[in-house]
């Protein structure tokens, strides 16, 4: 039986990306890791903690953990968390290995919280997380919808903008900076509205323009806006992601005054005809499980959902404080 003298845990690098997407994948198939969602990772956490580890036996990689800086309330202190183990490798202490290794390099950057995001089908991780004072705090729903099921009179019958509603792409507005503004102004004013665990802090204009105008993942096609006369009303944001033939949804919403008026059903289905029309076959989106009224709306069109995505959290005592692990 092989000691923890016959491994080593060590900062991964750019070359080890290979490896690490192999693993990843061999001990979570149904949540693939792609290049490209590496490349994201990084991009969105430039100039924040971020790093990937992993733990070797004779240079081969069989285990990994990450760390970096919740992006949803950056002055909360939270630090999103995770790490695996080659299924032939489990239960034999490297788990905790890696446990450890991270708490002391998270802990250097004074955490108030770990969390830890994963499916809730996940039951193996679920367990080592929630023995060591992780617990649930929140839950959301990935949706999916099969686009090769819809045919030629499922589309005809989806809903058209309602009275003197108008949908355009940011493409279709040879948009400058007012309209970025403008778009700006209406997202955050959005995603206020969403069901947060902690309080909204919005990003800055220049944050938020290079964290989604210049992302790789950006469709400024696929971001779709409804006006009502010259004013933005609502949007709904599709991305590109690193699986051939998915696309995702990012915000969907629609201002108060707007609201129950066929706005966000004639985003949904304008939504669907884009990725249709453009050869996806599969369109996903997330919700938090208490966002019941989008969550219908996403059935009513056909999306069925995976299971529930649970987000862990354990609160660090004292900030800068290491927190005490559990047993192997």
């Amino acid at each position: 039986m092989p000691t923890i003298d016959d491994f080593t845990i060590r900062l991964l690098e750019k070359r080890d990306q290979s490896a690490l997407i192999s693993l990843h994948n061999s001990c979570r198939p149904d949540t693939p890791l792609t290049l490209f969602d590496l490349d994201i990772l990084a991009k969105q956490n430039e100039g924040e903690p971020y790093a990937w580890f992993g733990i070797e036996r004779g240079g081969t990689l069989v285990g990994a953990s990450h760390y970096r800086h919740s992006s949803e309330n950056m002055s909360a202190r939270t630090f999103m968390v995770d790490l695996f183990v080659d299924p032939l490798w489990h239960n034999q202490g490297l788990e905790q290995d890696l446990f450890e290794h991270l708490e002391a390099e998270v802990g250097g950057l004074e955490p108030h919280e770990l969390a830890v995001r994963l499916r809730e089908d996940n039951r193996e991780t679920y367990g080592f997380f929630s023995t060591r004072d992780f617990d649930e705090r929140e839950r959301r729903y990935t949706s999916r919808l099969h686009l090769g099921d819809l045919g030629a009179d499922d589309l005809a019958a989806l809903p058209t903008p309602p009275g003197a509603l108008r949908l355009r792409s940011l493409a279709d507005l040879n948009a400058d900076n007012t309209t970025y503004r403008e778009l700006y102004t209406l997202m955050i004013e959005l995603l206020g509205d969403v069901p947060w665990r902690d309080s909204f802090e919005p990003w800055s204009f220049e944050t938020w323009k290079a964290r989604l105008l210049e992302a790789p993942t950006h469709l400024p096609d696929g971001l779709l806006i409804a006006f009502r006369g010259d004013a933005m009303v609502g949007l709904t944001q599709l991305y590109r992601t690193g699986t051939p033939g998915l696309l995702s949804t990012g915000l969907t919403g629609v201002r108060r005054s707007d609201r129950r008026q066929g706005v966000a059903t004639a985003l949904k289905a304008a939504a669907l005809r884009y990725a249709h029309t453009h050869g996806y076959d599969t369109l996903v989106t997330t919700n938090h499980a208490t966002n019941e009224a989008m969550l219908a709306l996403n059935a009513k069109l056909g999306f069925v959902r995976d299971p529930a995505w649970l987000l862990l959290v354990k609160t660090v005592a004292t900030p800068g404080a290491r927190a005490t692990t559990g047993a192997r």
